[in-house]
């Protein structure tokens, strides 16, 4: 998802892609990767007390959404001054914050979007596949996990 950020970050910034901003994305995607994980396994703890899918989703997405957003946003807050630094010395480092920041930015809220979303794709596809006999009668609306 941050690599969509990253590409759109330079070409806003006016910034070739270099070897520092490849450093970036690497930075990037350990960040990117970190907040899934933090919200899937969330995800998974609340799926495993017997609720149904949407109940663990949505108070899944609403006790993790803080600590998503403030890891990404004391990150970008951090990399900010060097982002708008004028100096000869800093003009290295730029493409790095550039690729940082702004994949940072569209990868944090594709990420409290999406995941949810793909999510409950995941689980509608292994619940249809696991009971394929039941599949013809479930709707769609029924997002509720089987005892």
């Amino acid at each position: 998802f941050g690599l969509i950020g990253a590409v759109w970050g330079h070409f806003f910034m006016g910034l070739e892609v270099t070897l520092f901003s490849l450093c970036g994305i690497v930075a990037l995607m350990g960040v990117v990767i970190n907040d899934s994980i933090v919200l899937i396994d969330y995800i998974n703890k609340h799926g495993k007390r017997d609720e149904d899918i949407l109940t663990a989703l949505v108070e899944s997405g609403r006790d993790r959404f803080r600590p998503v957003l403030l890891t990404s946003v004391t990150t970008v807050a951090g990399l900010l001054p060097l982002l708008l630094e004028t100096s000869f010395q800093a003009q290295v480092l730029i493409p790095m914050a550039t690729s940082l920041c702004f994949g940072l930015i569209l990868g944090t809220a594709l990420i409290l979007y999406l995941i949810p979303t793909f999510y409950v794709l995941y689980y509608k596809l292994t619940h249809v596949l696991s009971h394929k006999s039941h599949a013809v009668a479930m709707d769609v609306a029924d997002l509720s996990i089987p005892p």
